[in-house]
């Protein structure tokens, strides 16, 4: 098994993740939101929505935007991060600070993404 395999196969073995989210819009809320009723904690939230921002403020969830989330991804320890929606690209050193990152994009990924 590739080290990456097993990182990830280790990190979902535990429960209840620690997850960061980052993007923007109604699809990372419901998201976040189905993460929240399996009992799964939210570290933060990056993200360039307002309405993505009031939704954390109001479930008492950290947030920043990425340019802005060094320190409080260092401050916030966590199993991995969702990219979903995100316009943004992620710097490494952000990716750097959790064991496992995924993306989902819901399209067609353009042919030299």
């Amino acid at each position: 098994m590739s080290r990456t395999r097993a990182a990830a196969s280790a990190v979902v073995a535990r429960r209840p993740l620690r997850i960061v989210f980052a993007g923007d819009g109604a699809l990372l809320i419901a998201c976040a939101e189905k993460a929240r009723q399996r009992e799964h904690e939210i570290a933060a939230i990056l993200t360039s929505s307002d309405e993505v921002a009031a939704w954390a403020r109001q479930a008492g969830i950290p947030h920043r935007s990425i340019e802005g989330a060094d320190e409080l991804l260092a401050g916030h320890a966590a199993d991995c991060l969702f990219s979903i929606y995100c316009f943004s690209i992620i710097p490494q050193r952000l990716l750097d600070l959790v064991p496992i990152a995924v993306n989902y994009h819901d399209a067609p990924l353009p042919r030299y993404a």
